[in-house]
């Protein structure tokens, strides 16, 4: 994950490891809407590689060039290079994950949800990024009143499902180091969200330690 160079998403690139992991035979499509360089992307690729991939970004030429030649796969990859707001979501697939990371400009997000909110089913887990940005309230209530519940918030991502992930979050507790470079607390009764991880600066500052 390091290739990326990006250490303020180490923690949310750990969780996701290893809930792909944990989830691996029912993770069959995978939709991000903002691609980046394809980190998410690049993660599950190394998990399982026959998942289905259907990525959207308005300029996919570092996914291009950095993840396609190493990977050598292109079978199970659809490329759409639109904005989101472009794209005939009625010719997608459904998908049990979904990463929202696009346009976080208001009301871009809030529609991106509610597309991907109609191209989920019971057992699909959204992850959205940079949920702490002002104006991503307005999507999070979305979520809400659309009954998703907040399962997870970490640095930078925040995990949403229908169902319950608390199996996963047991696993991930019981299992892993994560205590041993993070915190991960049980929220109050009035919080909006289950579960908050955090990692201290010095997590960031030095990936070997999630290494």
């Amino acid at each position: 994950y390091n290739f990326f160079k990006d250490t303020r998403t180490v923690l949310d690139a750990y969780l996701m490891f290893f809930y792909l992991k944990w989830n691996r035979k029912n993770i069959k499509n995978f939709l991000e809407i903002g691609v980046n360089q394809g980190a998410i992307p690049s993660l599950i690729l190394d998990v399982n590689p026959n998942v289905n991939l259907t990525l959207i970004d308005i300029d996919l030429s570092k996914f291009k060039k950095n993840i396609i030649p190493k990977k050598n796969i292109i079978n199970n990859i659809e490329l759409i290079e639109s904005n989101s707001q472009a794209v005939n979501w009625n010719k997608l697939s459904f998908f049990e994950l979904i990463s929202v990371d696009g346009d976080h400009t208001q009301p871009v997000p809030s529609i991106d949800i509610v597309n991907s909110i109609n191209k989920s089913n019971k057992n699909t887990v959204i992850w959205l990024d940079d949920y702490k940005w002002k104006g991503m309230e307005n999507t999070r209530k979305i979520l809400i009143n659309k009954g998703w519940q907040s399962w997870i918030q970490a640095d930078q991502g925040e995990w949403w499902a229908r169902h319950s992930l608390q199996p996963f979050i047991d696993f991930f507790l019981a299992s892993m180091n994560i205590l041993n470079f993070s915190r991960m607390w049980q929220a109050q009764p009035n919080d909006s969200f289950k579960w908050s991880i955090s990692s201290p600066q010095c997590v960031y500052d030095n990936c070997q330690v999630v290494q």
